[in-house]
Order: structure tokens, then sequence, then C-alpha cells
């Protein structure tokens, strides 16, 4: 794994996923996981219970995979985002002229635009390389 850390999956999720197929019902959610190797992952999993002809519970079938970089990736654009909400401008300071930037000549209880930066170096877009 990539350096992410994740903390183990509590004992509520646990309980609620042994009630559930012990009901006869399947079971989807996350949970962090463990390699071979000793480093955590998350998995994203579903449990069903397998019944057989006379109604009797045989075993549990189940299915996973690693949402890892999912997870990282979803972080990063969340990060992004905040990034470029809050007005943070490119490292290289290549930048145009505000767009959309504070309006001039308001009015009395009129609020301020914020402006959004936009990047020289990244072209007309915004800059996706914000700190």
């Amino acid at each position: 794994m990539t350096g992410t850390t994740f903390n183990a999956t509590p004992a509520r999720v646990y309980e609620q996923l042994w009630r559930t197929i012990l009901a006869r019902q399947s079971w989807s959610g996350t949970l962090v996981n463990r390699t071979k190797w000793g480093g955590d992952y998350l998995a994203e999993l579903t449990i069903a219970p397998v019944i057989d002809r006379d109604g009797d519970l045989k075993y549990f079938l189940g299915m996973h995979r690693d949402v890892t970089k999912v997870h990282e990736l979803e972080g990063a654009v969340h990060q992004q985002k905040a990034r470029l909400e809050t007005g943070t401008r490119c490292r290289t300071g290549n930048h145009r002229r505000p767009a959309g930037g504070a309006a001039r000549g308001r009015g009395a209880g009129e609020r301020q635009q914020t402006p959004t930066w936009r990047c020289g170096h990244h072209g007309s877009g915004l800059c996706a390389s914000a700190t």
C-alpha cells in the first residue's frame, strides 16, 4: 500500500455483518482487510448465505475487491476541490487576472465575489497544481 493507513474495522460492523448473513440475507460493505504480508487495505465485500433445497444454511459465498486506490484517489479529489474552493493558486505563480473577480461598484449589502484564478501555464482552465 502507498503510505495510507486505516483504522481497524469497528466491532459493530462485524456484528451487523454476522447478524445479517445468519438471518439468511446478503451483506455488502467496506472493511479494513489484511494482506498475507501484514499490510492493511480497504476491501469492498459482498457476502451471501447459500441455502440448500431443504432450506438449511450450508455456507457463505463472498466476493471482495481492493478499493484502496479508489479511496486514495477520492481523497485527493476532495483535497483538490477544497483547494480550488478556498482560492489557492498554482505553485508557479503564472496566473492571469481573476475570472469572475471581485465585483466593482457594489451597493450596500452586496457580497463580494471570490476571484477564481486561471493559470497561465495550464491553459485557460483552473490550475490542478494548487497549493
